[in-house]
């Protein structure tokens, strides 16, 4: 998207560092050519002003608000009334925009605001993932979120390793797991077999990044506009 100025607006919380942290961190070891700035605020906080207005004179490509709740919300309505935000894009560093308190508290002033999220129904499913959303839609009339569409995938898993094992004996079943590919809604896994490893025994989902264009609108409304292999269009930028 040929963002290269990273503003960073993090809480002081594990989660807020580990993100200011981590994102220098990835960008060194993919070579990537970007420069970033980063600003910690106390959870709790009620005026960003300061804040915004020395992001405002770095004149980022992009920010990225890392705070969680009212935090956040609370951050992304002051940057719009400061005139930051969506004249400079957004992200959310999870999916705190699909959550009920958005659009109630932001209403247009969320419009355009970027999230990253783990799954939305018209992402690029697996043969299992349509097979479960289009289930899961004839039971209950909605569309799940990410949170159903792991579980299903999680007790396949247990199942099919069960399947490999012949056998109910917890030890059996993660010799099977360690030793066996599994389909998910995203693509074909397999578990880390060395123990001590960030990723030992967990696998790092989907990532994609998702963009409202209008108000209430819903995660199922959002646009896929990054990887392109699960895109459903382009970023939009305000008019």
């Amino acid at each position: 998207m040929n963002w290269r100025r990273i503003a960073i607006i993090a809480e002081d919380t594990d989660y807020g560092i580990g993100f200011v942290n981590a994102l220098p961190e990835v960008k060194d070891e993919l070579g990537l050519d970007l420069e970033f700035n980063s600003w910690v605020f106390a959870r709790g906080t009620t005026d960003f002003t300061p804040i915004l207005l020395e992001v405002n004179d770095w004149n980022p490509d992009v920010i990225i608000d890392i705070g969680v709740g009212a935090d956040a919300l609370r951050l992304a309505e002051q940057a719009y009334d400061q005139g930051l935000f969506p004249r400079i894009p957004m992200i959310a560093s999870f999916a705190w925009p699909t959550y009920p308190d958005f659009w109630p508290t932001l209403g247009e002033k969320g419009k355009y605001i970027l999230y990253t999220a783990y799954y939305h129904p018209y992402m690029n499913l697996t043969d299992q993932g349509k097979w479960f959303l289009h289930e899961y839609m004839a039971k209950y009339g909605e569309y799940p979120h990410f949170y159903q569409q792991c579980f299903f995938d999680a007790i396949v898993i247990f199942a099919k390793a069960m399947g490999y094992a012949d056998s109910t004996n917890p030890d059996d079943i993660i010799k099977a797991m360690d030793t066996n590919e599994f389909e998910t809604y995203f693509g074909t896994i397999h578990f880390e077999k060395n123990p001590g490893t960030p990723y030992y025994n967990h696998v790092p989902v989907s990532h994609i990044m998702c963009q409202f264009t209008s108000t209430e609108q819903t995660h199922v409304d959002a646009t896929i506009v990054f990887p392109p292999e699960f895109a459903t269009g382009q970023y939009t930028p305000p008019p």
